[in-house]
């Protein structure tokens, strides 16, 4: 199935949204408010930023609470990559997505119901997810951002233009899936073989 692409006519609300996310958290719900009898969005407050903070990744695959071996193993990748100097690479952001859909572990649903993931490109590359729920989708904007309920284009413009939908996951099968990807890291037989899979994870796809 093809990327559903951008409705042009929100590129204005979405710029704004941009520069909304750059302002102090405090300010940024009501900021938004303000924007509603210009642009007529649906955007509301689902849940403020709180701490421990997640990304919008972790919240749509649910990876938000890791099950202790499951932190371990992550916590074990940080320390692995530091020592062999290579790049800088988290399995809980959009390279983690990038591995689901180059190797074809996702399923595109006929139509999209609550429970299932969207996920945001640009360039072809994923920038953004997030997760539906009835008629909107609920994402967070940014690691240390606020939770948003909004509509499918009423999300910052550097998310990008395209969307793909797919079936939400098991909890169980996204945590076989993440310790695949830390393993194909770790894996890689020499230090050139880790950048050029760690390098693939980052490019567009086709």
């Amino acid at each position: 199935m093809p990327p559903l692409a951008a409705e042009h006519s929100n590129r204005e609300l979405r710029g704004r949204l941009s520069q909304i996310t750059q302002r102090p958290l405090e300010t940024q719900e009501p900021l938004i408010r303000d924007l509603q009898p210009t642009y007529r969005h649906s955007i509301s407050l689902d849940e403020p930023a709180k701490k421990p903070s997640y990304n919008c990744v972790q919240y749509a695959f649910d990876l938000v609470d890791l099950p202790n071996d499951i932190r371990e193993t992550v916590d074990e990748l940080e320390r692995w990559r530091r020592q062999r100097q290579l790049p800088r690479i988290s399995p809980l952001d959009t390279t983690f997505v990038n591995f689901l859909i180059e190797r074809g572990v996702l399923d595109e649903p006929s139509c999209a119901e609550s429970e299932d993931v969207v996920v945001y490109l640009k360039n072809k590359t994923v920038k953004h997810a997030g997760k539906i729920q009835g008629e909107f989708v609920h994402s967070k904007w940014s690691y240390l951002g606020h939770l948003w309920q909004h509509g499918i284009w009423e999300v910052p413009i550097g998310y990008g233009d395209d969307v793909l939908f797919f079936k939400h996951i098991a909890r169980d099968d996204i945590f076989q899936r993440l310790s695949a990807f830390i393993e194909d890291i770790r894996n890689a037989d020499n230090k050139r073989k880790q950048n050029q899979l760690l390098a693939s994870l980052h490019h567009p796809w086709p």
